[in-house]
């Protein structure tokens, strides 16, 4: 039987030691007195190179302490940690209680959420219940936050069945539209029947537009004001130029909407691009005019040909004043703006206001009467910001040739899809209900008024039950499907005290959304029984949460010491250890404690001065990939001109860190400005601790450089990185040999290139194949395809790809990437088809192939036979020849004698005659 020795005894106890030791750090992670105990291959991120977070920190209160980490406590009671540090009573709540602190002492508040309102989901929109619709839940939460502490809490959202829908149907009314015109004077009853089919609650408007009438966007001469089109010979007769005219409110007599449309005429303006965004904010804005329901699905759809004027358009024309967005319909539901002069006197315009450490101080100036000419065009900013507050779905039908342009306009306006229209606008009924599926199939949650020191985190659960994290929005979903979102909330500062915020979380489109209200959990409720000038502080000082806050000149636990004062004992108390420097070299000993240094970099801070806010990691030169805002509010000096607006207060933004912070500032001030500091606030990724950067929620990283947000990495088809990587840093690593792009979505060289872009040239040419049928062609398929009627195939670079369609044609294209990073397909028109064959034709040729074939094989035969005959017959003459000079030349060989007998009987003369001859 084996014995194991001494030594083997010693190592195998120490091996069950290290195990017991690692299984109970690992099952008490959540347990923050062990935290200190383990050792560091298991030390949690609550601990930095070895020291406790909480007592190394700078905490010398209680709000500073709950700040430091949301791990750490303060213990408030009197008798706790006499004769050591101040910050030893910051510590995690089980070490607190484990050195004696009472419990009922402790303070260590945690985040909470509570539901205010949550009403159950409808399941359909339309009946009894259409006023009544509940689309998220729940509907208002409340949160109190403590700072770094994470939490979270979920929301659900549904698209209800038979949801009313109220559409705007926006049309260019410019000389080129004039067949579009024609096309949709029975589109009301025809696009009832349809959207019938999907909600029992449609009602129908209309509105027109054409550009600005004032040059050079239109004509302007006296001979065209009543008839543009006056001279030009195609088409001789319009209406007078506008801006935008609403014709019919919200109507579900839609027959109105025929009569409205025979009606109207085209007009003419003199540039190529519209003034169709004038419209669409008009539209958009107008909501009493317009008529749009609350309860409703809001869609606008904005019919063109051509490209629209931006901001900043209108200055070619002196329009220096920027659009309002506002509603500017007159009497004759024109839009006035465009065709009017006014001015702005009397009203009142409030300038700043100041902090309130420097009083409650209001500034009104009234504003200078001074006339302004036309607003400009609206810019696109301005213009989706009015689209989604009134929650409205924007559906820009435009012909093939301006869809990239209108595609890009979607990446920039939240909620609005591009379709691409025919030239004659056959296709609108179909383009209009391809749109409304493709908005009712996604749900998208936006974010209103978010408070810059919360972080938000979003993972979408969609219809396959997944959770995705980094992603606010499920796609490809059917009507009454119910999605589901988590929502990771913490709060990464503390903002002024009573300055309780909230923000909004809607669907966008949606008129339902989610309150919430925010409260922050940064005092401490010791404070409330703060005492001043208390005889535990010596009379000279304020005693809160178990400490003393001296007066200036003292010091000590007890306010009991003056500064300057010093001593062997206290020298020996300021240093970290034996050895070491007093104060760690960047800071005095007065009355056993270390007054840090100020440094122009930023705080040093410690028991002993050991840590600062300035010696971690950076990132491209930014530390712990982060900064601090210091806002200054300049107040210029001087009157305005006259006839002018007064000059107002600016906001300078200065990225400096310390207290330098303001005189640095002073640089970028003119002589003449008075610069006010406002607010300081961190922003970024991390914040310097000890030594070693904090991430905030969604980094890591030694520098916070690494982002865990993976919604950059999710491409156009749901996958994450395409397939073809890994989401890193919220950056794609693409591992597929040949894979590139942001999301690994280009790669000519793997196996799958030729199947993935086939279904975008069915969908995109042909609106054919499963694309088609999911209505995620545009949404999927964003490379640029071009169509030639042959296609070459020597590009080195282009890998060319063909496959058979249900037609048994052949369909051939190339897939190439361009040197500006864009995918690009070439591909034939039309796919590549063989005649028809008759079937007498093939009868006939298979059977002049087989007595063809049957012919050779008989002159094959014959000429065979010829040859072996005709050398058959030489050898026989051959044989037959030297058999003849044989006889010849044999002296033996006599010629043979023939002898014939002929015997005759005749008579004559009466006689008997026998003869024979030898």
């Amino acid at each position: 039987m084996w014995s194991p020795s001494p030594r083997t005894w010693t190592w195998m106890w120490r091996a069950a030691l290290c195990c017991m030791l690692l299984e109970t750090c690992l099952h008490s992670a959540r347990d923050q007195s062990l935290f200190s105990n383990c050792p560091l291959s298991v030390m949690s991120s609550h601990t930095t190179s070895g020291l406790n977070m909480c007592m190394s920190g700078s905490a010398t209160s209680c709000e500073e302490c709950l700040l430091i980490h949301p791990s750490c406590a303060w213990c408030a009671q009197e008798e706790f940690g006499r004769g050591r540090s101040l910050t030893s009573r910051c510590d995690f709540s089980q070490n607190l209680q484990k050195r004696g602190c009472d419990s009922r002492f402790i303070e260590f508040p945690t985040s909470s959420i509570s539901i205010l309102r949550n009403r159950p989901l409808s399941s359909k929109g339309s009946g009894s219940t259409q006023y009544d619709v509940v689309q998220i839940m729940p509907q208002k939460i409340s949160l109190s936050l403590r700072p770094g502490d994470q939490t979270w809490f979920g929301l659900q959202v549904r698209q209800v069945e038979d949801y009313p829908v109220d559409l705007y149907y926006l049309m260019d009314l410019s000389l080129s539209m004039k067949d579009d015109l024609h096309t949709i004077r029975n589109l009301g009853t025809k696009l009832a029947e349809e959207m019938g089919k999907l909600t029992s609650n449609f009602r129908l408007g209309f509105g027109t537009f054409v550009d600005k009438n004032m040059s050079p966007f239109s004509y302007t001469a006296p001979k065209y004001q009543e008839n543009p089109c006056n001279g030009y010979k195609l088409f001789p007769n319009c209406v007078p130029t506008f801006g935008f005219r609403h014709i019919l409110s919200l109507t579900d007599k839609v027959d109105r909407f025929n009569e409205e449309v025979q009606k109207q005429m085209v007009s003419r303006n003199r540039d190529a691009p519209e003034g169709g965004f004038d419209a669409i904010l008009q539209a958009a804005v107008c909501k009493e005019e317009i008529g749009w329901r609350k309860e409703a699905y809001h869609l606008l759809v904005f019919a063109t040909d051509d490209v629209p004027h931006l901001a900043l358009d209108g200055r070619l024309g002196g329009l220096v004043q920027p659009h309002d967005g506002r509603c500017h319909l007159n009497d004759k539901n024109e839009y006035s703006a465009s065709t009017k002069m006014s001015s702005r006197e009397g009203q009142k315009c409030i300038i700043c206001s100041l902090p309130s450490q420097l009083g409650s101080l209001w500034t009104e100036i009234p504003i200078m009467p001074y006339p302004y000419r036309l607003q400009d065009y609206p810019s696109l900013a301005l213009l989706g910001e009015k689209l989604a507050e009134n929650n409205i779905f924007l559906i820009f039908a435009v012909t093939k040739r301006l869809y990239v342009i209108y595609k890009n306009f979607t990446a920039l306006i939240p909620g609005t899809t591009v379709e691409i229209l025919d030239q004659d606008s056959k296709n609108v009924i179909q383009l209009i209900i391809t749109a409304y599926n493709n908005i009712r199939s996604k749900v998208e949650l936006s974010v209103w008024d978010h408070p810059e020191d919360i972080s938000l985190s979003f993972t979408a659960t969609c219809q396959d039950g997944r959770p995705l994290p980094g992603l606010r929005k499920c796609a490809d979903l059917m009507i009454g499907d119910t999605v589901s979102f988590n929502v990771s909330v913490e709060a990464r500062g503390c903002p002024p005290r009573g300055a309780d915020q909230s923000f909004t979380i809607k669907p966008v489109g949606f008129k339902d959304r989610l309150e919430v209200v925010v409260d922050y959990q940064c005092d401490c409720g010791c404070s409330r029984t703060a005492q001043t000038n208390s005889s535990i502080c010596s009379s000279i000082g304020t005693y809160n949460c178990g400490t003393c806050h001296c007066e200036p000149g003292y010091l000590g636990a007890r306010c009991e010491c003056q500064e300057g004062e010093a001593s062997s004992m206290y020298l020996s108390a300021c240093r970290e250890a034996e050895g070491k420097q007093i104060c760690s070299g960047r800071g005095e000993c007065s009355c056993n404690q270390c007054l840090c240094y100020e440094s122009e970099f930023g705080k040093i801070y410690g028991s002993f001065c050991e840590c600062d806010d300035f010696s971690c990691a950076r990132h491209k030169g930014i530390l712990c990939s982060a900064w601090n805002i210091n806002e200054f509010l300049m107040i210029p000096n001087g009157t305005p001109p006259p006839h002018s607006p007064p000059l107002a207060p600016q906001r300078l933004s200065v990225n400096y860190r310390g207290v330098n912070c303001a005189r640095r500032a002073a640089r970028f001030c003119k002589p003449t400005a008075n610069a006010i500091k406002i607010c300081s606030e961190p922003l970024g990724h991390g914040e310097c601790h000890c030594g070693e950067c904090k991430c905030h929620a969604g980094y890591i990283g030694d520098n916070c450089n690494c982002s865990m947000e993976t919604s950059s990495c999710i491409s156009g088809d749901g996958r994450m990185c395409h397939g073809r990587g890994n989401c890193v840093c919220g950056r794609c690593q693409c591992t597929e040999p040949g894979a590139f792009g942001d999301t690994c979505e280009k790669c000519p060289t793997c196996p799958d290139a030729c199947g993935t872009k086939r279904e975008c040239i069915e969908c995109r040419l042909f609106n054919s194949g499963r694309l088609a049928d999911n209505q995620t062609c545009q949404r999927l398929c964003k490379d640029e395809i071009i169509t030639v009627e042959t296609l070459k195939t020597d590009d080195p670079g282009a890998v060319l790809c063909l496959y058979k369609t249900d037609n048994d044609c052949v369909m051939k294209f190339t897939y190439s990437e361009h040197a500006s990073g864009t995918s690009i397909l070439t591909a034939l028109k039309e796919p590549e088809c063989g005649g028809g064959t008759d079937a007498l034709t093939v009868l006939l040729a298979v059977v002049g192939s087989i007595l063809l074939v049957g012919v050779v094989l008989l002159a094959v035969w014959k000429l065979v036979i010829t040859v072996h005959d005709r050398r058959e017959f030489a050898r026989f003459q051959s044989a037959r020849s030297r058999a003849r000079y044989e006889m010849a030349s044999n002296p033996l060989y006599k010629q043979p004698v023939s002898t014939h007998f002929v015997e005759t009987d005749f008579n004559m003369y009466g006689k008997s005659y026998n003869g024979g001859v030898h």
